[in-house]
This record gives C-alpha cells, structure tokens and sequence, in this order.
C-alpha cells in the first residue's frame, strides 16, 4: 500500500513540479486538477498514518508552494534536516531518513535532498527525483550614502550590488544621465544654467528576475562652487604699506603722507595690504597731492579743544577707558575732507575688486564739531539749532567698475530738522552701508544747511573707523 501511494505522489508531483520548473507563464488548467488530486492523496495519507505525517506536510508546501508561483532562493543543511527558503520569506523542511530501520521508525518518503548547480533535488524513497529550479533572491542595492549630490557638468560613480537581475531600466530626472557598467553606476548632472533641467530628483532603477520586479531609488541634486565670503574689517591698526606717520614739523599734524616720489603709489598713504585690495589718499592738484583738494588721511589725533584749521584730523571723541579717538578705543582711524563747490574731486575709496559694503563707524572732527556748536565765523556765525532747523551730511555714493554711479546711502551728523531729532551727535555712529550696491569704488560727499555762494560753509570733515565690508571666504557648496 506505502509502494503505491509512494508511486502516486511521485507521479503527481513530477507532473505538477516539471511544469513549472522554468518559470514560464504555462496553462495551468490541467495541473490545478493534478494538484487537486495530489492534495487529496496526502490527505488519504495523513489519515492512514502518522510516521510519515511530517514529509507528507512538506510534500504539500512544495506543491502549494509551486502553486503560488514561488521559487526557491536557499538551501540550508541542519544536521538531520534540510531548509528550503522561499522567496515569500517561508521555509519547507525535510527530514533526512533514519539510518537505523524498525517497525517504530517506518521508512521516510524523502530519501535524500541536495543541491545540484542551479537546480534542487528531491530524491523519494522509490527513487524517483523531483527537480526544482533555484534563483537567487532578486536585489538591486544601490550605495545611496557613498554621494552627497552631484557637481553641475560632473560625474560620480556609486556601487550597486545585484541578485537574480535579467534586465532592469532606469527613470532619471530630466537632464541627468545615467549608465551602469558592471559592479557601478555612473551619474552625470546637467550643467548649470539649463532651464529645463531638473537639478532635483530621485533616479529609480526598476530590476526584473524570474517573474519579480523591485524598485531601488538613488535620491540626487545638483551643485555648484561659489567663493564664499567672509566680513573684513579696516580698522587701520598695525602695520600697513606705503603709509608714514608723520613727524614734527609736517603740516596739519600728525596725518600719514609724504609718499616717496618713486613709489607707484605716489600720493597714496593708505594701501591695505600687500594684495593692495583697498587703498586711498589726497587727490592730485597743480601736479602734486595735497590735502586741499580733497583726501583720506589716517590719523589718531583727539584733540578735542581746538576749533580751526590748525586740527583738521582730530576726531571729536575720547574713549574714557583708553583716552584715544578711534572706534571702539582704538587708536586709529580715518578723516574724510571733502572738497565742496565743484572745486575739487570727491574723495574715493579704491578696491581691487567690485565688494559688498555692509557697515562702517563716523563721527564729527573737532573741526567742524566746535563750529557747529559754537558758530561759524565763515557762515550764518550762529550755532545749529532746532530753531533754524540745521543740518549737516555724509553721502556716500556707490560707483561700478566703469565710475558710473549705482547707489547712495547718506547719514546725518548733526539733525535739527524736527523737534526729535538728535542734533549734534557726539562719539561713533553706525553707518549702515548695505543699502548699497556691490560696488568698486566708494566716493564721500559733505552736504548742509549753512551753504553759502561758494558752496558749504561747515567744514566738510567726518571721521571713520572700522569699515566692514565682504571679502572672499572659503568656498561653499550651494545646491541648484
């Protein structure tokens, strides 16, 4: 009776398993009916006995297994056992036959299974082989951590690892091009400046193998360069080119000038570093530079008593920690005379380069301070007052590469106009220089109230200290 159920199971499962070995799409109307059949065979078996209980189980998950279109993916030996692993993620086990035979351990219905290359052998007690087909299990892993985007116009390579793939294809974001070749994938990023392209986006590579499909997603964005910046500030401390502190005897005090004639910087006392990145002085005037014609002289000067020519370069501060005039109680700083009327050029600062002015420090000389407040004897001689509604200016205008004029901020250094204005102001004040355009030249004008016939009658005198402004930084990286 076991020889002949032995005999259907092997003719039943060999009928049902070889029409499905290759995984081809097949008409599967006549081997439904086999199943059908086989499944009430192990059915009769299980109730006839209970030693083969456990192979006629794992007869019925292979067979219900080919049913459900699953292959196997691995086999594991476990000492009296072998392990098939499916690709649904189940498992079928199979008792390997007792060396020793008694009427209490009947013979088993597998007498052995083992893996031959690509294919699994199930070999029956009778001898009959059930041969199953075996594939790896379908991957397509893509080493999505080894980019961090893609440079605009560049390529990348990353690492995939691949099972069981027969084909697969690749949808990409417009513009991007992609090629696989062996154990890598190639990714090139649209150049910049391309409005169809999208720099954005997830590339997913759609594997196939034996009947299954999976989908691995590479996530991308493009990149470019950018020179970042970084704020520089002059602050006219330390040691700078082409610059003299002058000495006793030299006019106007203690103003750096006097560059030597054979310098290519004749006539510039102020160059910021060796790169000459910002660099200014007195204008050329009857063939040689002089502080009337307008200038930008360094200075440290605070003295804060004298009112006339004879203190042109002091600043009307003193730090009540250090006692010295410059911002923040430095030593240094900068005294701007404009020349007023049309009688002069405008003092200019100078950079190499076109820059972004953020923000610089000013405050009244003690000049045009002491005039203002006391009266001046070359104007209206009476002080500035909200009663006349006096006022007094800076205005800086922004100039491009070619000198053409492109923007204009102004501060006031002495506001009267309204009853809450602040008046004369007194120390260092903020001037906020970034509302103006990225610009290459910088160009100081004086403008007030008390203007007479031949122009401003204040003394057009400010000083400045701490000129911010940006400067190239390390390089960024900024996503398109």
């Amino acid at each position: 009776m076991e020889k002949f159920l032995r005999f259907v199971f092997a003719a039943l499962l060999a009928g049902a398993l070889f029409s499905c070995q290759d995984y081809e799409p097949y008409d599967d109307s006549g081997i439904n009916s086999e199943l059908d059949r086989l499944e009430e065979s192990i059915n009769d078996l299980l109730a006839s006995t209970d030693a083969l209980e456990e192979d006629v189980e794992a007869l019925r998950q292979i067979v219900d297994a080919l049913s459900k279109n699953l292959h196997i993916v691995s086999v594991a030996e476990t000492g009296e056992t072998t392990v098939i692993n499916l690709s649904d993620g189940s498992s079928i086990t199979i008792n390997h036959p007792s060396e020793a035979e008694t009427p209490e351990i009947p013979e088993a219905l597998f007498k052995e299974a083992y893996v031959d290359g690509d294919v699994f052998v199930v070999v029956l007690a009778d001898g009959t082989e059930i041969r199953l087909p075996m594939y790896e299990e379908l991957q397509f892993v893509i080493d999505a951590s080894s980019i961090d985007g893609v440079e605009a116009g560049k390529t990348v390579s990353v690492s995939i690892e691949t099972k069981g793939v027969d084909d697969f294809s690749v949808i990409k974001p417009v513009g991007w091009t992609v090629a696989v070749s062996g154990n890598e994938v190639s990714v090139t990023a649209p150049q910049e400046g391309l409005d169809y392209a999208e720099y954005e986006g997830t590339i997913d590579f759609i594997a196939v193998g034996h009947g299954e499909s999976i989908i691995a997603k590479l996530p991308v964005y493009a990149y470019v360069y950018r020179p970042g910046t970084e704020e520089i500030t002059l602050d006219f401390e330390g040691d700078y080119y082409y610059v003299r502190l002058a000495e006793a005897g030299d006019n106007y005090g203690n103003c750096f000038y006097n560059v030597p004639e054979d310098d290519q910087w004749q006539g510039m006392n102020f160059v910021s570093d060796e790169n000459y990145d910002v660099f200014f002085g007195t204008n050329l005037s009857y063939g040689s530079y002089q502080m009337y014609n307008g200038s930008l002289l360094v200075s440290y000067s605070n003295d804060m008593e004298q009112g006339d020519f004879n203190n042109q370069l002091s600043v009307y501060f003193s730090d009540p920690v250090t006692g010295l005039g410059g911002h923040g109680g430095s030593k240094h700083f900068v005294v701007n005379f404009s020349v007023v009327g049309g009688y002069g050029e405008p003092t200019r600062i100078n950079f190499a380069t076109p820059r972004k002015l953020l923000r610089m420090y000013v405050a009244n000389s003690t000049y045009a301070y002491l005039l203002m407040r006391d009266g001046n004897p070359f104007g209206t001689g009476e002080p500035f007052g909200y009663e006349t509604g006096d006022w007094f200016k800076i205005v800086a205008y922004a100039l491009d590469e070619n000198m053409e004029r492109v923007g204009s901020a102004e501060f006031y250094l002495a506001d009267f106009r309204t009853p809450d204005a602040p008046g004369l102001l007194e120390g260092w004040h903020e001037f906020d220089l970034s509302v103006l355009p990225e610009c290459q030249f910088v160009e100081f004008d004086m403008q007030g109230s008390d203007t007479g016939d031949y122009g401003l009658n204040t003394p057009a005198y400010f000083c400045f200290d701490d000129l911010v402004y940006e400067g190239e930084g390390e390089t960024v990286k900024i996503r398109l």
